[in-house]
């Protein structure tokens, strides 16, 4: 699949603790970043599925998030992974937001699916 190429404006997400982005970050040296940059979700994508996430109607996911799908009690690198899965579907902005949450839905289905949570 195309995607539309980042635009130098583009603001990546970074895991907490790393230099803001600069050259020591892991993600700017992880290869398969480094491979597929245009994946890589900005600041506001991951933001809004943050949002997103605090509305009522998925307190269960975000529950789950928190407690069965996060690692390293960090929500927001969580919801990069999944943002980066929408972004594979051609979806950005509050479109690659809503996306990541339905990822976040379809992994706590199969976790469920798969009894890894029991």
């Amino acid at each position: 699949r195309l995607s539309p190429p980042r635009r130098p404006d583009d603001r990546s997400i970074h895991p907490p603790g790393s230099d803001a982005g600069g050259q020591g970050s892991m993600l700017r040296t992880d290869p398969i970043v480094s491979k597929y940059p245009e994946f890589l979700p900005t600041e506001e994508e991951v933001s809004l599925a943050l949002e997103l996430l605090q509305q009522p109607q998925h307190k269960e996911l975000r529950a789950a998030l928190a407690e069965r799908v996060c690692i390293g009690n960090c929500p927001a690198s969580a919801l990069v992974r999944f943002a980066w899965q929408a972004r594979q579907d051609n979806k950005f902005g509050p479109d690659c937001a809503e996306g990541a949450i339905d990822w976040l839905a379809r992994c706590v289905a199969a976790r469920a699916r798969l009894r890894v949570d029991a």
